[in-house]
């Protein structure tokens, strides 16, 4: 979750890939990572539409003018919220390096809290539930729309306004774990550095599983490897074949891994992704593609080191779930391996801000990952 979108990505045992995806409403038909996009973001514009219904997005304020608090919009966004309700610091935005305004913020919510009857924090509470609410949608699009519950995965947090509202998606999930990595404003950039190179190369092939169906596939493919070698070369390359697959008469199909079982495949996965197979129609296979891999050799994350001073606990007024709380206030560099906290807290870093409610148990490890439990 960043300024002005949320991408989510289900990742079970491996990166998702899908060769049907949309880039706002405009459908795209060529192979890219599973990621799903929606219009929430800190920069996410709070309103009340023409029957008095509060909404938050897709409109966003970005970067300029940016979050009334900033210092130039007016608007109401999901920042202005998360400040007005005390989860973020007007004095430790970016490490103290930028200055916004509480009383900014406050002012862009009263006319919304005016409207309906409530209390600031009340609006500034509501906005957040929108908010959360429009990314748990999205969430269930990539999970239980397509055949798996969320319950048996974790949820990790990042970009700048992730961690303010990883949590209590979560619990409305009922997911169990929250995993918050280290420098989570930036992980997608650590991600460009240690990504490994690949290529993709496919062929159209329409045929149909008869007899000899996998040698004539296996045949194609190396047509398409003599191809990969000579335009991306690389040390150790790992090669991965997949197929584009579906019942015949169907108009879309899924991509699945090609090996000696692919039929068997091909059934479980279009049951998984529509609730049904059908083993007595024939399948036919459109395309085959082949991916070159070579591995990135990136680098080593620094392990934390060990205790050596006692943490100086901090606490903050806060409002959340309609009451004031105090809360613990921590600065995620001080923080050591197997240290131990709980909810309420709020803990500064320089590229983001990480909520913890009540009920919630961390723990960091090595590297200064920080695993948030409700268990």
């Amino acid at each position: 979750m960043g300024g002005t979108s949320t991408d989510v990505s289900l990742c079970e045992g491996g990166i998702a890939f899908t060769n049907i995806n949309k880039v706002g409403n405009l459908p795209v038909n060529i192979p890219m990572i599973d990621v799903h996009t929606i219009g929430a973001g800190g920069g996410s514009i709070a309103y009340l539409d023409k029957g008095g219904v509060l909404k938050v997005g897709p409109e966003s304020a970005g970067s300029d003018p940016g979050p009334a608090c900033y210092g130039k919009g007016i608007k109401p966004t999901v920042t202005d919220a998360n400040l007005v309700l005390g989860r973020i610091r007007s004095d430790y935005f970016l490490s103290g390096n930028m200055k916004i305004s509480d009383k900014r913020a406050i002012n862009s919510i009263k006319q919304i809290a005016k409207n309906l009857n409530i209390s600031i924090e009340e609006a500034a509470e509501g906005i957040l539930a929108v908010a959360n609410s429009n990314m748990e949608k999205a969430l269930r699009v990539i999970s239980l729309e397509r055949g798996h519950d969320p319950r048996d995965f974790s949820l990790i947090s990042f970009g700048g306004a992730g961690g303010l509202h990883a949590c209590d998606i979560s619990s409305n999930l009922e997911m169990k774990r929250v995993i918050f990595p280290i420098n989570p404003g930036v992980l997608s950039a650590m991600g460009m550095l240690v990504a490994d190179y690949f290529r993709d190369f496919s062929k159209s092939v329409f045929m149909t599983n008869d007899s000899g169906i996998y040698e004539k596939i296996v045949s194609e493919f190396s047509i398409l490897k003599k191809k990969l070698a000579r335009e991306f070369a690389g040390k150790n390359m790992k090669l991965l074949y997949y197929i584009d697959a579906r019942y015949k008469r169907q108009s879309h199909e899924l991509i699945i891994p090609f090996g000696k079982s692919f039929v068997n495949t091909f059934h479980k996965e279009h049951k998984k992704m529509y609730g049904y197979l059908k083993r007595e129609s024939p399948i036919e296979i459109v395309n085959i593609r082949l991916r070159g891999i070579v591995k990135n050799p990136g680098f080593d994350s620094p392990e934390l080191k060990p205790k050596t001073k006692s943490i100086q606990k901090d606490s903050l007024d806060l409002y959340y779930n309609g009451k004031r709380v105090k809360s613990l206030l921590l600065n995620r560099e001080n923080l050591y391996p197997d240290y131990r906290f709980g909810g309420p807290a709020v803990v500064m870093e320089p590229t983001s801000t990480l909520f913890i409610p009540p009920g919630f148990k961390c723990i960091v490890d090595n590297y200064g990952n920080i695993t948030a439990s409700n268990i």
